[in-house]
């Protein structure tokens, strides 16, 4: 082997970095463990001196004899909420829960989250949102279709399809005129087209 031969081939690499890594794990491992314990001295612990889990207050579920049984009371949650409506200089419109930022227009929207956007809509308006929503999924329906269909007919079309290109290749090498050469330019344009969807 000659000189310029050994001097292409990799160093010999020490395992010294692998033992600098396992050893800077390690010593993370070990503060991770000792703030964690530091942080339970310092803050308490679920269990109390003993070790064992403290005791939770017992209530007594049977009542008695001159007291009736009342069901839990049930607060009715509000129909309507208040949201912040927030208006930039700009124009650009945001809600909150809270303030607005400094330099915004702020102002008051009532909502009411129980009820659907479709309850406010017309018969008419919605029987329209369903015919296009029906639409929608037909046309998602059909595509899904032509796309199976394009994946079996993939390895019979190919061949076909590389042959056409380099029939309209060959025939544009030929003098040609300005009409012939636009429409061979759009037939190989829509040959390859058809390539592309079936990805040959």
């Amino acid at each position: 082997m000659t000189a310029w031969e050994r001097a292409l081939r990799p160093s010999k690499s020490s395992n010294r970095w692998l033992f600098v890594l396992a050893a800077i794990a390690a010593s993370v491992a070990a503060i991770v463990y000792f703030i964690d314990g530091a942080d339970r001295l310092r803050f308490g612990s679920p269990r109390n001196a003993q070790g064992a889990p403290a005791p939770l207050p017992q209530r007594d579920a049977t009542p008695t004899a001159g007291q009736p049984v009342r069901p839990p009371e049930r607060r009715p949650m509000p129909r309507t909420q208040q949201v912040t409506k927030c208006v930039s200089p700009t124009g650009a419109t945001t809600y909150s829960d809270g303030a607005c930022p400094p330099g915004t227009k702020a102002g008051t929207t009532t909502v009411q989250p129980d009820i659907n956007l479709a309850d406010g809509m017309s018969p008419e308006a919605r029987a329209q949102s369903l015919r296009s929503n029906s639409a929608v999924a037909r046309s998602v329906v059909e595509h899904e279709r032509r796309v199976a269909m394009n994946v079996d007919q993939a390895p019979l079309e190919c061949p076909h399809l590389a042959a056409q290109i380099a029939a309209i290749d060959a025939a544009t090498r030929q003098p040609l005129s300005g009409h012939e050469q636009d429409r061979l330019r759009n037939l190989r344009k829509q040959v390859r087209d058809r390539q592309f969807a079936l990805r040959c």
